[in-house]
């Protein structure tokens, strides 16, 4: 779900009306108050990285894409995988290999050749521990990679070469159906190893994305930021598709309260927010306004188990506690966001897969299943504590408090 003002209708109703900011139509103002060519949006709240390699959080992924390029993109009208930096690849009769030729004309920021060179340099540097990467086992693909990551061979062994400037070769460990979706994602893209290496050489490499060091690939650089207030992004005239990017200026606003973020939408002060950052008590009164629309997300969204503290080592119990959620009620009565139960990590809307659709709700398997693992019926498992941030839905989704008591669990958050 996203709640917008679309930029083609703003144009339309500013060019028929001068006057008039609010229509009984719309939710916000249909009279822009910043320039044409200047998209302010609600990020919500402080991204955790700006370099990609770490990006691990939605926030981070939004805010680092407009600034990095990947070698692939995903196709806006469903066409699957289509190029980027990588103008054209080829994959050999194995699904194994895959040679990538990267586009001539593409720079960094600083006037600086993108090559293939920074390409290897980058996946590396996922790969690499030392990096510290949550999404560092996604590099794993790559033939060799996992062993190098766990300390087994070293970096050379790895599978992957810049064969020139302009054309990288990579094995993989098996044909990989979705690898070129796979290194569409934040943490494939390419950064300046020139820049990195230099800040890493004065022990300051945390420093690179600062807006006064930062290089990028992509349409946007970061210019200027206040921390938790709001950051400024500039056109990158570098970036190699510069005559397509139609905006100047994109600001992101940081405004974690949602009923204070829909309200500054109301009145013009942002014209984009994430389906993040709208209170799920007023999903049903907006529906109704035409700037107001659900889309689909490709995510699962799911908590961890920490499966070596007694008694979810036990695998039935686990099974228990989520049979014993009633995600329905949940979606229906607390988020309210069209979100489709499942208890599959593989979202739904995945080309050519077809979803397993287990069962999402059983209190009376749940109450068995404990029974086997040793807690007979009413008899508690233990006071479980969950850990979430601290969102305006997740506290809603907290407070819900699905009653796990009824099938033997504590219900503490």
């Amino acid at each position: 779900m996203k709640f917008l003002k679309p930029i083609a209708l703003l144009a339309l109703l500013v060019s028929t009306s001068c006057t008039q900011k609010t229509h009984p139509d719309y939710f916000g103002t249909i009279k822009p108050t910043h320039p044409a060519d200047e998209l302010v949006i609600n990020a919500a709240t402080e991204p955790q990285y700006l370099d990609p390699v770490k990006v691990a959080d939605s926030t981070s992924r939004i805010l680092t894409s407009a600034m990095f390029s990947r070698l692939t993109q995903s196709d806006p009208n469903g066409g699957g995988d289509i190029p980027d930096l990588a103008e054209s690849w080829e994959i050999s009769k194995d699904g194994r290999e895959y040679t990538f030729f990267l586009r001539k004309d593409a720079l960094w920021s600083d006037g600086q050749p993108l090559t293939a060179h920074d390409v290897e340099y980058s996946w590396k540097r996922l790969m690499d521990p030392k990096t510290g990467s949550t999404y560092n086992s996604m590099g794993d693909v790559i033939e060799n990679a996992r062993e190098f990551r766990t300390g087994k061979i070293s970096l050379d062994k790895v599978s992957l070469k810049a064969k020139d400037d302009h054309t990288l070769w990579v094995r993989l460990t098996k044909p990989v159906p979705y690898f070129l979706g796979l290194i569409e994602y934040m943490v494939f893209a390419p950064v300046p190893k020139h820049i990195v290496e230099k800040f890493k050489a004065e022990g300051k490499e945390d420093l690179w994305v600062r807006p006064e060091n930062i290089v990028v690939s992509g349409a946007f650089i970061l210019v200027e930021e206040n921390f938790k207030q709001y950051k400024i992004y500039k056109k990158n005239p570098k970036y190699f598709d510069a005559d397509k990017v139609r905006l100047n200026t994109v600001k992101a606003v940081l405004i974690e309260d949602y009923a204070a973020s829909v309200n500054a939408f109301k009145t013009g002060q942002h014209d984009w927010t994430a389906e993040a950052s709208i209170p799920s008590d007023q999903i049903e009164s907006l529906k109704k306004y035409k700037d107001f629309k659900f889309d689909p997300m490709l995510a699962t969204y799911f908590y961890f188990f920490n499966t070596k503290k007694k008694p979810l080592d036990d695998p039935r119990v686990r099974l228990a506690m989520s049979l014993a959620i009633d995600r329905k009620s949940i979606v229906d009565n607390v988020v309210r966001q069209n979100q489709k139960p499942s208890r599959d990590l593989v979202p739904y809307g995945i080309e050519d897969y077809k979803e397993p659709e287990s069962e999402i709700y059983n209190p009376e398997l749940a109450k068995k299943l404990l029974a086997d693992a040793g807690f007979p019926w009413r008899q508690r498992v233990s006071k479980l504590t969950l850990k979430f941030n601290t969102s305006d839905n997740h506290k809603k989704n907290c407070g819900s408090r699905p009653r796990y008591v009824e099938t033997g669990f504590g219900d503490s958050c």
